[in-house]
């Protein structure tokens, strides 16, 4: 849901870089606030660059 509906949507209106950020923040969140939470917000701007620069969700 992050990496399809979220980062398409913020790609939209802001730069590859803010949706990546803004789109982690929110992947990290919704995990509840542990130190899990902040490995989850990294891994998922990992795979978002990723689904960003292979222009395929399938490469996430």
């Amino acid at each position: 849901m992050c990496r399809g509906l979220l980062l398409a949507c913020c790609v939209k209106y802001w730069n590859r870089l803010s949706a990546v950020v803004w789109m982690s923040v929110v992947f990290g969140l919704a995990h509840g606030l542990t130190e899990k939470s902040i490995a989850l917000a990294l891994g998922a701007g990992l795979m978002a660059w990723v689904v960003l620069k292979a222009k395929s969700l399938w490469a996430g």
